[in-house]
């Protein structure tokens, strides 16, 4: 699909997430991206978990401790 087939106000939403225990729903939001249909970012932020981190799931997201490091809380974000 290209470009000139989306809406014209198309945009997507990147959730990423830390885990905060060993079960698999044990994961607080760390940063949200927003991009439009043509990939220009829009919004990028990194949120504050206020649980302790038991994994930065890297090899997944990307994300190490260094870049939660000027972190917003959640509220902030949303």
């Amino acid at each position: 699909m290209n470009g000139a087939t989306l809406p014209k106000n198309f945009f997507c939403v990147d959730v990423e997430a830390v885990a905060t225990g060993r079960g698999h729903s044990d994961r607080s939001p760390c940063l949200v991206a927003v991009m439009d249909k043509n990939e220009r970012v829009l919004l990028k932020k990194t949120i504050k978990v206020d649980k302790p981190i038991v994994s930065y799931l890297t090899p997944l997201t990307g994300i190490g401790p260094r870049d939660l490091l000027a972190s917003e809380s959640y509220e902030e974000v949303v």
